[in-house]
This record gives structure tokens, sequence and C-alpha cells, in this order.
């Protein structure tokens, strides 16, 4: 009795200490190796590297692999400010910036490509990059033209409500959608619809981030008026009085477990599961209250780029308990065969028990989501599912763990 009465107590002491240490903050600056302490974007690629760009002319584009520093500028022929960085699902990095257009690296080559509107200093202001699903980049300027770049061509598409294209995503449909200053324009191909705050529920026609969650939505954050959520019919708007840290929402990011992040001018960082809010500040650990871009990378972890600060890495230290708990019982968390799949694969769960499953790619956008899996391994097809790289969340309802793995598609 006594020895039950010890463990109960023991596994009380280790469950407080893991509530009350489930979070920890590391600040990067220019003293350990980033280029500016200004960060406009980043993004991560497939090997886990993480790339920032800073909107000062000069400071150009610093990586980061996790233990050493690389920064690209002039001395490696790139021009301008950084404001735009994406990753297709080839692994080929693309870099928007404010006086020469696009640059891109390809494969493992450390040079850059540059390409940009034949018609000289037209354009070439790129405040964002998307790719659809045949992997073509579409990107916004400040001019307001959205180009589709394939075989080296350009391709001019108007009817933007505003020229200046802040933001842009690509849903399931193929349907473009684009973040401007003069509202929301939406592209199927061939017709434009634009949503603005006199004939919609948009909250403010200044927008500065878009977001496509895992049921389609699309989450807008304006610079002003907080948030608006559309679900294709209906729209909802989030500001301070629901507990969104500020009202000029400056980025937006989305994890495996369907948590909205927002990066705020001046609030800090906003994280909404759906029903309650949690913000973070400086006093949390955060390196600035005003946030330009936000990145999830392959362990879960947030990374946050500031005004001024650096960048702040958000890490979970309770998965890392458990993942190390895992490793030193030589266990791992669940498997997947085969991987690399190509029309199926069969995720193989500890024990049996009830999990949710979340499937999504390098970006952090949801592909697939399984509720309430009950036997130890179940299907998954995987033939509607692009060639790439995707992160797996296997979460445990009754312990509340989550185990991490990766599943490779092949077509």
């Amino acid at each position: 009795m006594q020895s039950m009465k010890t463990t109960l107590m023991l596994l009380s002491i280790i469950l407080f200490n893991l509530t009350t240490k489930a979070q920890k903050w590391t600040t990067y600056t220019k003293a350990d190796g980033l280029a500016n302490n200004i960060v406009y974007c980043m993004a991560i690629d497939v090997q886990g590297n993480k790339w920032f760009g800073f909107g000062s002319f000069g400071s150009g584009i610093s990586k980061f692999d996790g233990n050493q520093w690389t920064t690209y500028n002039s001395k490696n022929g790139i021009i301008g400010g950084i404001h735009a960085i994406a990753v297709n699902k080839q692994g080929e990095k693309w870099f928007g910036t404010d006086v020469d257009g696009l640059y891109a690296l390809f494969g493992n080559s450390s040079q850059f490509t540059n390409y940009h509107y034949p018609e000289s200093g037209k354009f070439y202001f790129v405040n964002a990059i998307a790719f659809d699903s045949l992997g073509y980049a579409w990107y916004g300027t400040l001019d307001g033209a959205v180009y589709f770049l394939a075989s080296d061509t350009f391709t001019i598409y108007n009817g933007l409500a505003n020229n200046d294209v802040r933001s842009i995503i690509i849903d399931s449909l193929g349907n473009k959608w684009f973040a401007t200053n003069g509202g929301l324009s939406k592209f199927d191909g061939s017709k434009w619809t634009t949503y603005t705050s006199t004939n919609s529920g948009l909250a403010s026609n200044f927008i500065n981030a878009l977001a496509l969650d895992a049921q389609g939505n699309i989450w807008v954050g304006t610079g002003g008026n907080g948030i608006s959520k559309f679900d294709g019919k209906n729209w909802v708007t989030y500001t301070t009085t629901d507990g969104l840290a500020n009202n000029v929402v400056t980025s937006i990011t989305i994890d495996s477990l369907g948590n909205k992040w927002f990066g705020t001018y001046g609030g800090g960082v906003s994280k909404f599961d759906g029903t309650h809010w949690t913000n973070y500040s400086t006093t949390d650990g955060l390196a600035s209250n005003t946030v330009y871009c936000i990145a999830i990378d392959g362990e879960g972890n947030k990374w946050f780029g500031t005004r001024g600060g650096g960048v702040s890495k958000l890490e979970d230290e309770t998965n890392i308990i458990i993942n190390r708990s895992l490793e030193n019982q030589n266990s791992k968390s669940f498997s997947t065969y085969p991987n690399p799949a190509i029309n199926k694969t069969t995720i193989k769960f500890p024990y049996p028990d009830n999990y949710n499953l979340i499937i999504t790619d390098l970006s952090g956008k949801a592909v697939k989501q399984f509720t309430k899996l009950t036997n130890d391994k179940t299907l998954i097809e995987t033939d509607n599912m692009e060639s790439g790289i995707y992160l797996l969340s296997l979460i445990n309802q009754t312990s509340g763990i989550t185990y991490r793995g990766k599943l490779i598609v092949s077509k």
C-alpha cells in the first residue's frame, strides 16, 4: 500500500513538472549568426533547414540547419531585401525581393537563379509566393499583377481587388485566393470574385495574411480589424474582444492539431484552438511583440520571426520528454508500412486505444484527418495525395500523448 502511495506521489510530481515546464523558448539573433534581427519571412525545407528573409536591403537570406548558420547576400548575387520565401514539393526554394523579382535555389546548388518580368523595373517587388498542384509558381507584387511562371514565361492576370498583393493561398479545388489592400480576391481559372467589407462580412479590406484549414475555411488576418473566417458562405470575425492579442494581424499558420497561430503587430502571438485563446508575449519569452512571420517544423516547434528581436522558437517540452522516454525503452512511437507509399499505407498503433490521426504537408496544412481510431492498425489511402513528405501526428485520446512520424508518398 505504501509502495502504491509512493508511486502515485512520484507520478503526481512528474505530471506537475510536465505541466509547469511544458514549454521552452529559445531566441536567435545576430549574435548567433542571424543576418538581421528584423525577420520579414521564413520557410522550412524538406530537410528541416530554416530559411529567413530580411526586408532591409543587403541583409539577404539566412539558413539555419539546427547547428550552423549560412548567410547569402549580394556576395552571392542577391539584390534587394527579401519579402517572401516559399518551398515547393520538389524542395526548390523561392525568394521574393523588393527590387529584383524572384530568386530560386534548385537541388543542392548554392547558385541562385533570377527571374523577373522582362520590362525593366516593373512588377519587381514580390510580396507573396504560392505553388499550385502542378508545382508552378504564382506570385503577387506591389504593382498588382499576379504571375504564373511556367517554362520561364510569365502571364499577367488582371481582376484583383487592389494592386498591392500581400498573401496567396490555393485551396483543394485549385482556386487562388489573394489578400490585397482592397479586399480578398478569388480566381477559379476563368472568373474573379472579390469580397470586401461592403459586399460581404469581411472585417476589413486591408489584408495582411491568409491561411486555409483542414475543413476548407479561409482565415483572413486584417490590418486593424482582427481576423475573419470564411467557410464559403458565412463570415465570422474575431477581435481583441474575443481574446486576440491585437487587431493588427501580420501572419497566420495552422499546426497539425488544427490550432491557429496569429502573429500580431505589437500584441505578440495568439493561439486559437477553436474555443480558447492563449496569448504569448515578451513576458513569456517571445523576443518581440511584433511578429511578422510564423513557421512550424517537423517536430511541432513554432518559429516566430520578429521585428527587431530576431527569431524565437517555442518548443513543446512535454513531447520531447515523452519521445526521449520512448527512445530509452528502445520503443518506436508507431510504424508505417509501406513507406514510401504509392497508393496506400498502414499505420500501426503502439497498442489498441482511442486515437486521432492528422496528416499534414511540410507547410503545416492538414491534408487528412481521422478520429476515434480504436484498432491497433488502420489503412490509409494515399492515391489522392501528391508526391512528397508528410508529417503524421497520432494523438492518444486516453493519455493525451502525441506520437509523431513521417510518411513519404511517391507516385
